[in-house]
């Protein structure tokens, strides 16, 4: 009986302490959206809320998991760009060099986001910040080079790529500004 008491207590508690984790991403990403109008709530909450760890995370590890989610975005991007490159029907030179442009832009982005990352462990939140900061310029690079390409018409308004890595890589830098 001794024995099931103590079980029960030892249940109860490990209850507790689980139910009493707080899951900070609301009231982050509230404040975020409000800091910058360009970030907006749903899709904070969708992007960092699409890691089962953050809705147990402090606001170091939620600063973390996104500089890791940026870093995945800059490695996707430059892989869709090495398959356009890559694509046979690629005849335009023009557009192959803006391409290759934008490839060197977003390598260097993934790395200055891994630098980040690094900081962000380091609890050296400048540093991540001004990392962050410079990946923030690759996407507006890439779209400076095809503005700039003789005979290109770009669209005039961001591409979803460019627009999920530019708020991607804006909720880390809110992050690291709130620590």
């Amino acid at each position: 009986m001794r024995q099931l008491i103590v079980y029960l207590t030892f249940v109860f508690f490990i209850t507790l302490r689980s139910t009493n984790a707080i899951n900070l991403l609301p009231e982050t990403c509230t404040k975020i959206s409000k800091s910058n109008p360009k970030i907006t709530y749903e899709f904070c909450v969708k992007v960092l809320g699409s890691d089962p760890r953050s809705s147990t995370s402090t606001l170091e590890q939620l600063a973390e998991i996104s500089f890791q989610m940026d870093i995945s975005k800059a490695k996707s991007v430059t892989t869709l760009i090495q398959k356009l490159l890559n694509d046979p029907k690629l005849v335009i030179p023009v557009i192959k060099r803006a391409l290759q442009d934008c490839l060197q832009v977003y390598s260097d982005a993934s790395d200055e986001l891994m630098d980040g990352l690094a900081a962000v462990k380091a609890k050296d939140y400048k540093t991540a910040n001004v990392k962050g900061s410079a990946a923030l310029t690759s996407a507006e690079t890439c779209k400076e080079v095809f503005q700039n390409g003789q005979g290109m018409n770009p669209s005039p308004s961001p591409t979803p790529l460019e627009v999920d890595f530019q708020e991607l890589v804006a909720i880390s830098l809110a992050l690291t500004n709130m620590l």
